[in-house]
Parts: C-alpha cells; structure tokens; sequence
C-alpha cells in the first residue's frame, strides 16, 4: 500500500531506519535507489549513505552505477557515496576493479579514483596500489593525487613511493 504513495513509505523507511536496532535492511531498501520519484530515490541513497555496514550488500547496485557515469558531474554524488561505503571489502574491490577497467569510460574511472581518495579506509587496500599503479596517461594526474591521499600501511609506503617516481612525481 505504501509503494503508491511515495511521501508516505519516504517518512516510513526513514522512521525504520532511526528506530533502535536492525528494523531496515539493505535489501529493503534497495529497491528504492531505482524509484522513478526522485525524492524516494533521495531518501533511500541517504539511508544507504548512513550504512557503511551495507556496503558488501550494495556492491552490485553502486558497480552498475558507476558503469554509467558520463561526466564527473554525475559522478561526484557517485564517489562521495561509494567512499562512505567504502570499508567494505566488495565495495573496495569494485573500485580497484573499476580504476583498472580500461573498457570504462574515463569519468567512471575518475569517480572510483576520487571515491578511494576520500574514503575512510586505513590502510588502503593493496588492490588500489595496484589498479593506481596501472593507470595510463589519461588519468594518471588523478591517479597520482589519489595515491598521495591514501592512509598507507608502513609496508606499503616503499611501494607507494616507487609509483610516485615512476609516474614523475616525487614523494611529499
């Protein structure tokens, strides 16, 4: 009865979701990042953004979404999100995945670039070492000023600094 009436389930899923204890899912709300009312859609992406805990049930959805990014306009929302969800292990492997996928257009690969470079992630996942690492010249600005932004293991600073070289650019 709800799902007719989008203002209503918008103020039900938000009371779910700050009522104590589990009382929302991720698979409920799911559905509801791909509502055709945009404030419906809103609220779900706002939920959503709040669990980080969500993120390994997100992965599929915010991997389809990041295939579409046309412009790093649309994009921003985007990376601003994945970085939110990105202590998740699926949500980091998408990102690495999506930095290394050369058969994606150059915005989507950005976007995963700058969704690592604000994520709260320490350390980083060596799967993004090494998808920053194989970048080519297109992105390689971007890749260079993800890689200096990482929160970096000590075992990871050597490699770290060799990529900063081979790409032109000196440690800070």
């Amino acid at each position: 009865r709800l799902a007719k009436r989008p203002g209503a389930l918008r103020v039900a899923l938000m009371s779910l979701d700050q009522m104590e204890g589990d009382n929302l899912s991720a698979g409920e709300v799911l559905p509801w990042l791909k509502s055709d009312s945009a404030a419906l859609r809103k609220t779900a992406e706002w939920i959503c953004d709040r669990h980080a805990d969500w993120g390994n049930d997100l992965a599929v959805h915010y991997a389809a979404e990041l295939r579409r990014v046309k412009s790093m306009a649309n994009g921003k929302a985007l990376a601003a999100r994945l970085a939110k969800l990105a202590t998740a292990p699926s949500i980091q492997s998408e990102l690495a995945k999506s930095v290394a996928d050369v058969s994606l257009g150059k915005a989507a690969r950005l976007t995963a670039l700058a969704a690592m470079a604000s994520a709260p992630v320490n350390p980083a996942p060596d799967a993004w070492l090494d998808a920053i690492g194989a970048t080519s010249s297109p992105l390689q600005p971007a890749a260079e000023q993800t890689l200096v932004s990482l929160r970096l293991a000590k075992s990871q600073q050597d490699h770290a600094a060799l990529m900063l070289r081979r790409m032109g650019r000196s440690p800070a």
